[in-house]
């Protein structure tokens, strides 16, 4: 009994030193995470404004079957930046797959004061938000959450009861969630999202100002 008590006061000890060293890594991954986020905006921005055509930003969100299945591991932890090329009227991607850091992903299916990314959606027979996925090279599109930077600098989002890309309602802002208190189990087989896991865990928001296309973080 003496051994066991004081086995569980070193196990008690370590845990209480290591949670801070826990907390530390999980802030640095959000600042992390909402940083980058925040670069590639204002680079799409910034590209839109500079080469005169339209610029999305896109965020897979497990809605759907993935025709490419693996693809689905992209799904609320991953985004890209595709523009409209004026020569040819195609979409191209001009940035890598940028993944949020292990732990966290995004929040597809909340509400907010204010509508969310995942909320500029189309559905049924509207295939407005459909995109070359997960390459402009592929013969499969994937229909993506997005945000629509034009050459005007103004961010938009695509709303469902207008069927259009939309600055929105006031205060015009489109915001971003990300959390470290949820995570989600795929099969890559079917191309499907399997579940949401709730978990204890923190979250910020980046909100995307539309009239402006700038942005602020909120933790």
């Amino acid at each position: 009994m003496v051994e066991m008590l004081a086995v569980l006061a070193i196990v008690a000890l370590m845990l209480f030193i290591g949670m801070p060293v826990f907390q530390s890594f999980s802030a640095r991954g959000m600042t992390a995470a909402t940083s980058g986020l925040a670069t590639t905006l204002r680079l799409a921005r910034q590209y839109a404004v500079t080469k005169r055509t339209e610029v999305w930003v896109v965020f897979p969100d497990g809605r759907g079957v993935y025709n490419v299945r693996p693809e689905i591991r992209k799904a609320a932890v991953s985004y890209a930046v595709i523009a409209s090329n004026r020569t040819t009227g195609k979409l191209e991607y001009i940035s890598e797959w940028k993944y949020l850091p292990k732990g966290l992903t995004f929040i597809t299916n909340s509400t907010f004061s204010v509508e969310t990314v995942f909320s500029s959606y189309s559905q049924g027979t509207d295939r407005t938000t459909e995109f070359p996925f997960p390459s402009d090279s592929t013969n499969f599109s994937q229909n993506l959450s997005a945000v629509l930077f034009k050459s005007n600098g103004q961010s938009y989002r695509y709303s469902r009861t207008s069927s259009r890309w939309t600055l929105g309602a006031v205060p015009n802002r489109t915001v971003i969630p990300i959390t470290s208190a949820r995570y989600i189990e795929v099969n890559t087989n079917t191309g499907l999202v399997v579940r949401y896991n709730d978990v204890a865990g923190v979250t910020n928001r980046v909100f995307l100002m539309n009239q402006t296309g700038q942005f602020r973080i909120v933790e």
